[in-house]
């Protein structure tokens, strides 16, 4: 009886390619990360800033606005208009004195999902706890 061997064409090399591609790819996305960081680190700086700044000027004298390149560090969000599920989440919320935990187990109650009982729950609480800081 014959015993099977390896076909010459086969070589190490390539039976070592996937390996070899798998770290390729870890060290494409290592170095991904590293620039990411680097560019964040970079827009939380005063020079950045003030860079942003005077590019926001030059356009406003040429009658051109830009849009917002930076997100307020203090949004309070605003309540849903109409009578969907999002203004019943907030609805209840004010009803349960802002408790999470009444909160949450009056939505389950009304059929209403839990991740969108607690997204909203977060928001209503926050622009609850802004308004009356703000008072």
């Amino acid at each position: 009886m014959a015993t099977y061997t390896k076909p010459a064409s086969v070589t190490k090399t390539q039976q070592n390619a996937p390996a070899r591609m798998a770290a390729r790819v870890a060290k494409a996305l290592a170095v991904r990360q590293q620039h990411h960081a680097a560019r964040k680190a970079q827009r939380a700086t005063a020079a950045y800033a003030a860079e942003l700044a005077a590019m926001q000027a030059k356009y406003a004298a040429l009658g051109i606005t830009l849009p917002t390149l930076v997100k307020a560090a203090n949004t309070t969000p605003r309540q849903p208009h109409g009578s969907g599920v999002c203004q019943q989440v907030w609805a209840i919320a004010a009803a349960q004195g802002y408790v999470r935990k009444a909160t949450l187990a009056a939505c389950a109650a009304a059929g209403i999902n839990p991740a969108t009982a607690a997204t909203q729950y977060a928001l209503a609480a926050k622009a609850h706890q802004a308004a009356t800081a703000a008072a």
